[in-house]
C-alpha cells in the first residue's frame, strides 16, 4: 500500500479494481499493473514490469503483495480468463467490471447488426439489378 494512504490513515474497505495497461518503452512491451480501492479510487499499488516477464504468476504475486495486511472481499477486473482462479486463490470474490460486461454485449449486438446490414445491402443490390433488366 502506498505510504501516502498509510499517512492519511485511509483504510480500504476490501473491494478493489485491478487492471493492466500495455506500454511501449524503447520498442519493448511493458505492462503497468494497477490496483485501486473501489470506494476511494486511490491507487493501492502501481508497478511496471517487462512484457516478457508477465504471466499469471506475475499477476498473482502483485495482488498478493499489494493486498498484504489489507481487508480483502472482492476484486473487480476485465474479462481475462486468468483472473477468476487467481482471485479465488487469494480468497476473494471475482466480479467482472460492468463496463466490460456491457462492452462484450455491445460487440455481439454490433456483429448481428452488421450481418443484417450486409444482407439488406445484398438484397437491395439484387432487386436493383432485376428492376434494371426489365
Amino acid at each position: 500500500m502506498s505510504m501516502m494512504i498509510k499517512e492519511l490513515g485511509i483504510e480500504p474497505e476490501g473491494v478493489y479494481h485491478y487492471d493492466e495497461q500495455v506500454l511501449w518503452v524503447d520498442n519493448c512491451i511493458k505492462l503497468r499493473m494497477t490496483l485501486l480501492c473501489a470506494t476511494t479510487n486511490l491507487i493501492i499499488l502501481d508497478e511496471v514490469v517487462d512484457g516478457e516477464n508477465f504471466d499469471k504468476n506475475t499477476i498473482k504475486k502483485f495482488l498478493k503483495e499489494s493486498l498484504a495486511g489489507l481487508e480483502l472481499k472482492a476484486i473487480i477486473t476485465d474479462g481475462h480468463r486468468a483472473y477468476p482462479s487467481i482471485i479465488e486463490a487469494l480468497g476473494a470474490i471475482h466480479q467482472k467490471c460492468i463496463f466490460h460486461k456491457m462492452q462484450t454485449q455491445i460487440k455481439k449486438v454490433i456483429k448481428t447488426l452488421n450481418k443484417s446490414k450486409r444482407k439488406i445491402t445484398d438484397h437491395t443490390e439484387k432487386i436493383e439489378k432485376k428492376t434494371k433488366l426489365k
